[in-house]
């Protein structure tokens, strides 16, 4: 693994991190309460989550456009199930591919 690729690998476990601890798709007022985060369903939806949370980082559209406060539940909830369904099949593909 070049540096590069630790540095990419680090940031993409922080940005992980990121959304297990404030998970997009939560229902609203989860983050008023002493509740812990909800867990992912499975990989995907993390990674999801994860994608999320960098996109939220990326600045004032990006954060604009990914604020929980600014979308309804049910659409952040759509969103990280598309996400992870895109990611599911893309991996799905491949396993079809190296058969």
């Amino acid at each position: 693994m070049t540096r590069n690729q630790e540095e990419m690998a680090k940031y993409a476990a922080s940005m992980l991190a990121s959304g297990d601890r404030n998970p997009f798709d939560a229902p609203d007022g989860w983050g008023d309460s002493e509740t812990p985060p909800p867990p992912a369903h499975d990989w995907a939806e993390r990674a999801a989550r994860g994608i999320i949370s960098e996109l939220d980082d990326r600045g004032a559209a990006m954060n604009e456009a990914f604020h929980p406060e600014k979308i309804d539940q049910e659409t952040r909830k759509e969103i990280v199930d598309v996400m992870a369904a895109i990611m599911r099949e893309a991996h799905r593909q491949k396993d079809d591919e190296a058969k």
